[in-house]
């Protein structure tokens, strides 16, 4: 039988946020940005959960942008769809796209593990219309 348990951090408050980043120094961190009321947020978030069992090393977590609490961080300013997932390390976004590919995920991770990862923010411009939602 497979576990259902997961390694995702939900981040709910600023000290939530503070602390993940403080206490996962010389780690990756994903951070995933997602609204209850989208489709393709809710697909990907099993194969998220998959994921921080399968990589262990890597802190996962979740970041909901209805969340007013949490809107006052400056990442916020950059999300614009959802699901979006921000790589971060030592404090600092290293990688960042838009869309419920975990191909694109799993592909990422695995670029960052062979140092192949270049640094870039931007959303995916070949996304599909079914593949982010627009953040209200």
């Amino acid at each position: 039988m497979e576990s259902t348990e997961h390694r995702v951090r939900e981040i709910r408050n600023l000290f939530d946020y503070d602390d993940l980043l403080n206490s996962s120094v010389n780690h990756l961190v994903i951070m995933k940005f997602s609204a209850q009321w989208c489709g393709p947020c809710k697909r990907i978030a099993p194969e998220y959960h998959r994921l921080s069992n399968e990589y262990p090393k890597i802190v996962f977590a979740h970041l909901d942008i209805d969340n007013h609490e949490l809107t006052v961080l400056k990442i916020f300013e950059q999300i614009t769809r959802v699901p979006t997932f921000v790589f971060i390390k030592n404090y600092e976004i290293i990688y960042q796209f838009t869309g419920a590919s975990i191909d694109k995920l799993v592909q990422t991770i695995k670029d960052y593990h062979t140092g192949t990862l270049k640094k870039e923010i931007s959303v995916k411009k070949e996304e599909k219309k079914d593949d982010a939602c627009e953040k209200n």
